[in-house]
């Protein structure tokens, strides 16, 4: 029996119906059934039901002319809110092109179903989820970041431009009904049929969290329409601020350095003072959220081919100035820019400086602070040279950082508790380490990656890998027992410090313990000892004999410190001996070596070898070719 066919007069009342549909301004008026009132985006119908559609008379060129629409770079999402007859109606952006469609499909009986199906469908976010808790009319939620909402629970770098919205801060949205999802995210469906996204909740403001902590109960219908604002404590105030850095911030400025000091933690007395008299410093007093551009010599080095420009990950001509320094310590380099990007999951970022330093000039410099375990260097007690050295690579303008330094200690005297409901972006993600090693110039970059990634899976929960911890010295001159022949003990047990330390772990804090378990095993010349009780310790390495001299090279320029055995004794064109030493830098054609024994330079008459140096030369003639890694 053939399916019942729409007679010419069904057809017209049809059309004149979709008519009547198009003329309203109401466009929640298609028809649909009490059960099915809920919105779905047009582009999310037309791909769940595009096979129907193809099948259908015209229904190939009606999808080609629809997806043009569903996918214009305007998104609908955003309505005009007018009154009418005591309703609020939503006019959503894009109207026109819709209106148009409306027209283009009334055409046909494919047009007018699909309009019609377009209201009554449910979406499948809306389908599948039960979890979803109603909100009383009015309730708004607000950006309280620059973020996204979403179509997918992915990075709103890996999302097309269909698949995400853009929200500054300070906007808000009406919200019907929202559902917490397993991944941290949250669905909610807007109000005023602007369809249903998900949220990172910390990105915004959401008046059901400032409800009772069990959020399991929906809130009560007799709840203000619109619930007063979350408030955060800010650690440093206005007038703070303004004391310390010598000028009045701008709202931007004043919200993102709170927004700073929480996220990375940078919550102590300490830590606050060190930070704002590092970046005043550094910003000139906040006068320069960006480097000056000239180019200078050094600058146009940033631009390939220059060895520089590949450190920092600029590929291409004009990167240099793209990707110049940006906020108050001057984020520097697209490799650098893109981490911070991921980090923060805001893709414009990559727009370069001139975005970093208006929206991010606080947070890059925090992003770059937690990197490099700044707060751990503050809570040590470090100085302010201690920590200039660290931020500028030596000493330059201590003077002032220490002036800067002297307003903050007498401004800074407490930190304000936070709320009890307060709650702190994790920042367990950061990525590591904050400059790449494979933009390096290495001999074997694979290699050296393997190494990083293996020392990566010894970290401690919740830490991040810092390559710049320095190595401890050890000297085997004081060791408990047989001091003229344990060079091997010290060496590794400072190399196993060094392990200990930069995962996140407590170091040895000497060498005699490691000494007597390797005395336990057996004599310490022998390195498969020191293999075996390293491992006790719960790190895989081994000794190697290979005499690969260019991969000792990467490891050092990667911030490895490297255990070498050599001949100590005698002329460089007869040596003779035995001695193993680490192997901590290299600089000017010298290795920077912790010699456990004393300085081969001096013949061993000086007996503190700490940062001792062996020529390039010197160490060719001497070097018995092997050297430890990890396995």
């Amino acid at each position: 029996m053939r399916k019942h066919e729409a007679t010419r007069g069904e057809k017209a009342q049809q059309c004149k119906e979709a008519s009547e549909t198009s003329s309203s301004t109401k466009w929640l008026d298609v028809v649909h059934s009490k059960d099915e009132a809920v919105d779905i985006p047009l582009k999310d119908w037309l791909e769940i039901n595009q096979d129907w559609i193809k099948q259908q008379s015209g229904g190939t060129r009606l999808l080609e002319k629809a997806f043009n629409v569903a996918l214009s770079p305007t998104p609908l999402i955003e309505p005009d809110i007018v009154e009418r007859n005591g309703d609020k109606i939503g006019i959503l952006r894009g109207r026109k092109d819709v209106e148009t469609l409306k027209e283009e499909a009334k055409s046909g009986s494919v047009g007018t179903q699909l309009l019609r199906r377009k209201r009554s469908s449910k979406s499948d976010l809306l389908r599948k989820n039960t979890n979803w808790k109603t909100v009383p009319s009015g309730t708004k939620i607000e950006a309280t970041h620059l973020t996204y909402l979403k179509r997918y629970t992915l990075s709103a770098l890996d999302l097309q431009d269909d698949q995400k919205v853009e929200v500054p801060v300070g906007k808000d949205y009406y919200v019907r009904q929202y559902a917490p999802t397993a991944d941290g995210h949250c669905l909610v469906e807007l109000d005023y049929e602007s369809g249903v996204w998900y949220i990172w909740p910390s990105h915004w403001h959401l008046p059901w969290e400032d409800q009772n902590k069990d959020n399991s109960q929906e809130l009560s219908s007799s709840t203000s329409a619109v619930i007063a604002k979350k408030t955060t404590t800010d650690i440093v105030t206005r007038q703070q601020a303004k004391s310390v850095y010598g000028r009045t911030l701008t709202d931007q400025q004043f919200n993102d350095l709170n927004d700073c000091l929480r996220r990375f933690e940078i919550n102590t007395v300490p830590r606050v003072r060190h930070f704002l008299s590092q970046t005043a410093h550094e910003s000139g007093g906040l006068k320069w959220m960006k480097e000056i551009w000239g180019p200078t010599s050094a600058q146009r080095s940033y631009d390939p081919p220059h060895r520089k420009a590949k450190e920092l990950g600029n590929t291409n001509m004009g990167d240099g100035k793209k990707y110049r320094g940006g906020g108050v310590i001057q984020l520097t380099g697209k490799y650098n820019y893109q981490k911070f990007a991921n980090f923060i999951d805001d893709p414009k970022v990559m727009q370069g400086a001139d975005y970093v330093g208006s929206i991010y000039p606080f947070s890059s410099a925090g992003f770059w602070w937690k990197n490099n375990n700044m707060n751990a260097l503050c809570d040590a007690g470090g100085t302010v040279k201690q920590v200039t050295r660290k931020v500028n690579g030596g000493y330059n303008g201590l003077s002032d950082r220490q002036r800067y330094y002297d307003k903050a200690d007498q401004i800074i005297k407490s930190i304000p508790t936070p709320s009890p409901d307060e709650k702190v972006e994790p920042i367990d993600n950061l990525p590591v380490p904050i400059i790449d090693p494979l933009a390096k110039d290495y001999n074997n970059p694979e290699a050296v990656k393997r190494q990083i990634d293996r020392l990566s899976k010894y970290l401690s929960p919740g830490k991040t890998l810092n390559l710049d911890v320095k190595t401890n010295y050890f000297s085997q001159r004081d060791n408990y027992t047989q001091p003229h022949r344990t060079c091997n003990s010290s060496s590794n047990a400072m190399y196993l410090d060094w392990l200990l330390r930069v995962t996140g772990k407590p170091g040895l804090g000497g060498d005699n313990n490691y000494l007597q378990k390797v005395l336990a095993k057996g004599d310490t010349i022998y390195h498969g000892i020191h293999t075996q009780i390293i491992k006790q310790y719960g790190f895989n390495t081994k000794w190697n004999t290979d005499r690969d001299l260019p991969f000792i090279h990467d490891l050092i320029k990667a911030g490895f410190p490297v255990p070498v055995n050599l001949l100590h004794r005698g002329t460089i064109s007869a040596p003779t001996g035995g001695h193993v030493i680490m192997l901590i830098g290299y600089k000017n054609d010298s290795w920077i070596a912790h010699d456990p024994y004393g300085t081969l330079e001096s013949n061993y008459t000086v007996h503190n070898g700490a940062y001792s140096r062996i020529s390039e030369r010197e160490f060719k003639a001497r070097w018995q070719g092997g050297y430890r890694m990890l396995a």
